[in-house]
């Protein structure tokens, strides 16, 4: 299963193709790959014909038979799946919800918040988080915000690339916790405005390893390593994601030696680390190390994942 997901994210539909009909036991999680895989490529055919030929449906398949749908306009079709859900969750209706909404349907998209079960908070943050464009207008709708609401409405305008109307959200909280201070600053930092994230970061009172990780990864994604390396070798206690960060940044600079030093300094089990490092050594043609590196991998006992995988075909 781990194999099949893997070369379906690479893109190998054809190789997965394979593998899937070789597999001897197919378990829901197979099915539902390769229902996502056609999804993510607009095979809706496809995707509809291994649908049909499941022994049963889940609601992850179906939600992946409704994206596919959507992705090519066929709003109708992606309703009728969605209607004879048996069972859905709040991923299902908010999904329906917010495709209506991208393709301007909004009464549709109204509608059908109207008829969702539950009204609850979650929910209501849920569907903010989808609408981007409708952000602002859903807020104000509202009977009750809280916290998490205003920071999905942050959210919601920094993914939309309105970083300065989020800022007008974050200034009219009446309380913030780390998690707004942390969806502000990445806010300004997703729209590459590192002074401004900065500026924010140094001024909030209490930073958790998320403000250090967003700052790191914000100067990594644009190149300024030494800015990173500074917050890196400054932050209390550098985590997995940190790391992972700075191998990820050397690695692009080609400068595998430092990226081995950072890997080598933690010794966290967590997969995405040795991913990083496997991956910094495939995509710079080393080969050898990137295999020697996975194999060191299984003997410490550190579980491959997709992404594992996915630089280790890399190396071949």
């Amino acid at each position: 299963n781990i194999f099949l997901a893997a070369i379906i994210r690479c893109g190998h539909l054809g190789d997965a193709e394979d593998v899937f009909e070789r597999m001897p036991c197919r378990s829901i999680f197979s099915w539902g790959s390769m229902v996502a895989g056609y999804a993510r490529t607009n095979r809706v055919e496809k995707a509809k014909q291994v649908f049909d030929g499941m022994p049963e449906h889940n609601v992850v398949a179906l939600n992946a038979l409704v994206s596919a749908y959507t992705q090519t306009g066929d709003l109708s079709s992606a309703r009728k799946i969605f209607d004879g859900m048996q069972s859905r969750n709040l991923v299902s209706w908010s999904a329906m919800i917010t495709i209506y909404a991208h393709h301007g349907k909004l009464e549709e998209a109204k509608d059908l918040f109207d008829r969702m079960p539950e009204h609850n908070p979650g929910a209501w943050t849920a569907v903010l988080i989808g609408i981007e464009d409708q952000a602002v207008a859903l807020f104000d709708r509202m009977p009750v915000r809280n916290v998490v609401s205003w920071t999905a409405a942050i959210a919601a305008l920094a993914r939309a690339g309105r970083p300065d109307s989020a800022r007008d959200f974050f200034d009219r909280m009446p309380e913030r916790d780390v998690v707004a201070w942390n969806g502000m600053i990445a806010s300004y930092v997703r729209s590459g405005r590192m002074e401004e994230a900065q500026i924010l970061f140094h001024e909030m009172a209490d930073r958790s390893s998320s403000s250090w990780n967003t700052m790191i990864d914000g100067f990594v994604e644009l190149g300024h390593l030494d800015q990173a390396r500074f917050l890196f070798e400054t932050m209390p206690q550098p985590d997995v994601v940190s790391c992972t960060s700075m191998i990820v940044g050397y690695s692009r600079q080609g400068n595998l030696n430092r990226a081995r030093t950072i890997f080598d300094s933690s010794q966290d089990e967590d997969p995405v680390r040795w991913n990083a490092m496997i991956q910094g050594y495939a995509h710079n043609g080393h080969s050898r190390e990137a295999l020697e590196l996975f194999g060191a991998m299984v003997v410490e006992g550190v579980r491959p994942d997709q992404a594992t995988f996915v630089g280790v075909l890399a190396a071949c």
